[in-house]
């Protein structure tokens, strides 16, 4: 029960209170530093969370991890504003706390299992969804279903995170849970988790948001995976039901909507004559002619944000100054040089291919269940910023704690 409770502090963090800020990723990092420093604290008078930590020093994506640490670690003495760098590689840390003090809840507790994690995280994106659409529910209270205007609707429903793009990407990542709890719960009982789908993707729809359409694509596909691998008729049906989910969600926002977010529509944009998606492109390439310019010694961590107003001096007008590369890949090989980001990167490539290495040999769907976790973050990381948002970090923890999980203490019960 006690991991319960600390678990749950985590998956909270979507409704802390934003305390004034404008943004609330300030009061969410707080938030997260803080309870990270009690439950450390905790743990270590109460339990043997240091043996595990050093037990994972033998650990090859751990490694990996570290490295990618020593990097932003070594920018800070060569850094071009001190306090940037302070600033994000202090969250770094507490990222990197998060993910030690969550997996070894999951490997601390003996009945612990990922269908059990599968119901807590379904019901905490079951909450998140609902808290969505409050300010819907505030605007019907006042006014009629037909006075909505359904194009003002994405930025309505930011949610837990404070950005319609980032409560996208975060439903995406939790729907992996629901298939895997859909995939291995008995008949009678499937009913909750199919209607937790059907908000979650009606919700995608609305939130329209081209990155979270590409994640759920790579999320269907692994799930389809899984019935070609298994040839079992009940994830065929269970498959089934999931796409005709899918489908008749996005014709019925589409048709309630008169289009306005139309799944084929948002997608169509993703070309160089989209303002945003050429907006993203120009990021790309300051981005890459910082790191052809300085290939060894970056900017330091979290310094980005004040190495690309040279590139943009000229072309944006007033306070509209993007902060970041909208690629954390690019955006942290600029910061901390080229061995840097390959580390950060090759921790993504390292888990997908012993992932699908096991999932080939060993018919696990608990590896389907990591690669589209992998697949979500990976794309969220591509063309967005998750390392600035916390919701985003602790999701990240989640996948790297079930990484831990499954490849070095496979021999536990997870099922």
């Amino acid at each position: 029960m006690k991991n319960l409770i600390i678990l749950m502090l985590y998956f909270f963090i979507g409704f802390v209170p934003y305390f004034g800020t404008i943004d609330i990723i300030g009061s969410q990092w707080l938030y997260l530093s803080v309870i990270n420093i009690f439950i450390l604290l905790y743990f270590i008078y109460s339990t043997d969370f240091i043996s595990y930590v050093k037990s994972l020093f033998t650990f090859i994506p751990f490694i990996i991890y570290l490295v990618f640490i020593l990097f932003s670690f070594l920018s800070l003495f060569f850094t071009k504003n001190l306090s940037l760098s302070l600033v994000d590689f202090s969250r770094l840390l507490t990222t990197t706390l998060s993910v030690l003090i969550i997996s070894f809840l999951f490997i601390s507790n003996k009945s612990f299992s990922l269908y059990k994690l599968s119901i807590i995280i379904s019901l905490v994106l079951l909450f998140e969804i609902v808290y969505s659409y409050f300010p819907l529910f505030r605007f019907l209270s006042y006014n009629s279903f037909f006075d909505i205007d359904y194009n003002s609707i994405p930025n309505s429903l930011k949610g837990v995170s404070g950005n319609k793009n980032v409560n996208a990407s975060n439903i995406v990542f939790k729907i992996p849970f629901l298939i895997y709890l859909i995939y291995n719960t008995k008949s009678k009982i499937k009913i909750l988790p199919f209607l937790i789908l059907i908000i979650s993707f009606i919700t995608l729809y609305l939130l329209s948001a081209r990155a979270s359409f590409l994640s759920l694509f790579f999320v269907l596909f692994f799930s389809l995976f899984a019935l070609v691998k298994s040839f079992k008729k009940t994830i065929l049906f269970d498959s089934i039901f999931i796409l005709i989910f899918a489908g008749l969600s996005s014709l019925l926002v589409s048709s309630i909507s008169s289009n306005s977010v139309n799944v084929s529509n948002r997608l169509s944009t993703i070309n160089q004559n989209d303002e945003s998606a050429s907006l993203r492109l120009t990021l790309w390439d300051n981005a890459l002619d910082y790191i052809s310019s300085n290939p060894i010694i970056g900017s330091g961590i979290g310094t980005w944000k004040t190495e690309s107003l040279p590139y943009w001096k000229d072309k944006l007008t007033g306070y509209k100054i993007p902060y970041h590369a909208h690629n954390d890949f690019l955006e942290i090989t600029a910061e901390i040089g080229v061995f840097g980001g390959f580390a950060y990167l090759f921790f993504f490539i390292f888990i997908f291919f012993t992932a699908a290495k096991e999932l080939f040999s060993k018919d696990n769907f608990h590896y389907i269940l990591l690669l589209s976790l992998l697949s979500v973050y990976f794309i969220d990381a591509f063309f967005n910023f998750p390392l600035e948002r916390t919701i985003s970090q602790i999701n990240f923890a989640i996948l790297f704690s079930v990484t831990i999980l499954l490849f070095k203490y496979e021999q536990k019960s997870i099922s």
